[in-house]
């Protein structure tokens, strides 16, 4: 395919940003816009596709909005309830390990 040049205008900061990340990933300022539109473009349709599976499921289940909410809000409840017990394992142990520690 043939490239289509193009005049682009970028703040200070962001052209700082663009060299850094070119330079580290041993890339041209032009193949790393490049490259972040593609994925910017692919993330984008990813999503829509989500969406329209999302919404088909929900259509073929007579799922309502609210009913989407309400499960989110659970799973979350239920997220958050098992960090909770992770993080006092957690700090069940690390006090445990402390304690054998000053115990030595």
């Amino acid at each position: 395919m043939a490239a289509i040049k193009v005049s682009l205008a970028f703040d200070e900061d962001l052209m700082k940003q663009i060299d850094f990340f070119a330079n580290n990933e041993s890339l041209t300022r032009n193949d790393l816009i490049c490259n972040s539109v593609k994925m910017y473009i692919n993330s984008k349709q990813k999503l829509q596709e989500l969406y329209a599976y999302g919404e088909s499921i929900a259509a073929r289940n007579n799922f309502t909005e609210d009913d989407v909410m309400e499960e989110i809000k659970s799973y979350k409840g239920e997220c958050n309830t098992h960090n909770e017990k992770l993080y006092s394992m957690l700090d069940d142990g690390l006090y445990s390990l402390n304690r054998e520690k000053l115990n030595r």
